[in-house]
Parts: C-alpha cells; structure tokens; sequence
C-alpha cells in the first residue's frame, strides 16, 4: 500500500507521530 511510506517518512520527521512504528 503506497500510504505505507509515506506515513512512516512522516513519523520520521515527526509530523504523524513521533517515533511510532506501527504503521508497520
């Protein structure tokens, strides 16, 4: 699912959820 990336790339920086993994 190309939405995978792109919320993990946005948990990196910190925009989604800092240092979440469970969008993996």
């Amino acid at each position: 699912m190309s939405l995978a990336p792109i919320l993990r790339f946005q948990s990196s920086v910190g925009i989604y959820c800092p240092g979440s993994t469970s969008w993996d």
